[in-house]
C-alpha cells in the first residue's frame, strides 16, 4: 500500500513507520549538537589544570637584547672594550608576542649603568631607525681594564631586561698622516702642518719628531752640484717649517715619526723663491 502525505508517495512504508523514522532523526541530529557544544565548552575553558598559560594569554614581553650598533651585521657576544674617551652608540630590542599596534609603550626601554663606572660616564638617548638606543661615553679619567654594566630593562616588565658588558682600555695610536699633502712655501717665510692620528679612544696628542730628511730636487743645476741639504737657517720647531731666505729653490721632504710608537708620515715642500707668483692664480 502506498501511502501519500503532503504531495510525496512513501511506496509500501506504513505512516506509523515513517513518523517513527523521522523522530530517531531528529534525535540522533540533537544529540550530534549537543556533543559538538560540550567539545567547543571544553576547549574554551580555563585551561587543562596544569597552570599553564593558555596560548594566546594576550600581549607579552619575552626577552630584551642589547646590541652594539658597530656590530650590528657582526656577531655580538655581549660584551666590548671601550677606550677612555671613546663613544660608543647601543641600541635594544624588546621580544614578545601580540603588542598593540598603537601603544609604542610595549618597545620601550628604561636604560641604566651599573655604580661600577667611573664619574663622569655618560648616556644620551638617541633615536636610531634599528630602535630605541643610547650614545655611551667613557671618561679619560676611566681606570684601564674597569667593569661596569649597561642595562635595557622593559617598561612593560622591569624584571625582563638585557646587558651589555663594558670593559675599559687606555687609547692606542694606529697611525699618523699629514693633512697637507703637498706644501709650497717661499724663503724666508714658515709653513705649519697639521698631523692627524688615528686610534682607538681619545688619543690626544702623543709626542712627535718633526725632522727634514732629504732634498728631493733643486730648481738650478748648479745647486745640484754643490748638494747643499739645506740652508743653516731652514730647519724645524715643532711642526712649523722656518725656511732660510737664502735657502736653494726646490723640493725637500719633511717626516713626522709618533715618538712612542713609530709610525710615521711625510709631506714633500716646495721651496720658491719669494715673490714668486702662486703657481695656480686665482681666477
Amino acid at each position: 500500500m502506498n501511502i501519500q502525505a503532503a504531495g510525496i508517495v512513501f511506496p509500501g512504508k506504513t505512516l506509523y513507520y515513517i513518523i517513527n523514522m523521522r523522530f530517531m532523526n531528529i534525535s540522533n541530529k540533537l544529540f550530534s549538537f549537543m556533543a559538538l557544544a560540550a567539545m567547543v565548552f571544553t576547549a574554551a575553558g580555563c585551561g587543562n589544570g596544569s597552570g599553564a598559560e593558555p596560548p594566546h594569554g594576550g600581549p607579552a614581553v619575552t626577552g630584551v637584547n642589547v646590541f652594539l650598533l658597530a656590530e650590528y651585521v657582526a656577531p655580538w657576544e655581549g660584551a666590548v672594550v671601550i677606550e677612555q674617551g671613546q663613544t660608543e652608540i647601543f641600541y635594544a630590542e624588546v621580544s614578545g608576542r601580540d603588542f598593540p599596534e598603537q601603544d609604542k609603550t610595549w618597545k620601550e626601554v628604561s636604560w641604566s649603568i651599573s655604580p661600577d663606572a667611573a664619574d663622569g660616564t655618560v648616556i644620551e638617548p638617541v633615536e636610531l631607525a634599528v630602535g630605541e638606543g643610547i650614545r655611551l661615553t667613557v671618561p679619560d679619567n676611566a681606570a684601564q681594564g674597569s667593569i661596569f654594566y649597561i642595562r635595557a630593562a622593559s617598561v612593560i616588565d622591569g624584571n625582563i631586561y638585557g646587558e651589555a658588558k663594558i670593559t675599559v682600555d687606555i687609547p692606542a695610536v694606529t697611525g699618523v698622516i699629514i693633512l697637507e699633502e703637498l706644501a709650497v712655501v717661499a724663503a724666508g717665510e714658515n709653513i705649519t702642518f697639521t698631523p692627524v692620528f688615528t686610534g682607538t679612544g681619545n688619543v690626544g696628542s702623543p709626542p712627535l719628531v718633526w725632522e727634514i730628511t732629504e732634498r728631493v730636487s733643486f730648481t738650478n743645476s748648479a745647486d745640484e752640484e754643490e748638494g747643499h741639504l739645506v740652508a743653516a737657517g731652514t730647519g724645524m720647531e715643532g711642526n712649523t717649517l722656518f725656511v732660510d731666505q737664502h735657502e736653494k729653490y726646490g723640493t725637500i721632504r719633511i717626516t713626522v715619526t709618533t715618538a712612542d710608537t713609530n709610525y710615521s708620515a711625510g709631506v714633500q715642500v716646495l721651496i720658491i723663491k719669494a715673490g714668486t707668483p702662486p703657481l695656480r692664480p686665482p681666477r
